[in-house]
């Protein structure tokens, strides 16, 4: 049973420059909001992006300093 109220996060590529990637999250966020609109959603970008600003192709990846090999 889900609790009456809450956070949900989504982990996707919101601001992927791939529009396929932000119609994914938005719809997913209508119809969580449709079915449990008390909950609070919030956002995370796997690309650690936080707007639709550079390509990621023009960013350097934030994977390269977890991940040193």
């Amino acid at each position: 049973m889900m609790p009456s109220s809450g956070s949900i996060v989504i982990c996707a590529e919101v601001y992927s420059s791939n529009l396929g990637d932000g119609v994914i999250v938005e719809s997913l966020r209508y119809l969580i909001n449709s079915s449990h609109s008390d909950f609070e959603i919030k956002l995370v970008d796997l690309s650690c992006r936080k707007d639709f600003g550079l390509s990621e192709y023009d960013k350097p990846s934030p994977w390269k300093n977890i991940y040193n090999q």
